[in-house]
């Protein structure tokens, strides 16, 4: 899970969004590699 998370803060240039976006976007991605 910290890789992932290192991952996503690795990428601020793919989108530039502040707010609960990113939360469920950080969350679906997590649940995607959960489920895969």
């Amino acid at each position: 899970m910290a890789a992932h998370r290192r991952s996503a803060h690795r990428k601020p240039k793919q989108r530039p969004f502040t707010g609960p976006a990113a939360r469920t976007a950080a969350t679906l991605a997590l649940a995607g590699a959960a489920t895969a």
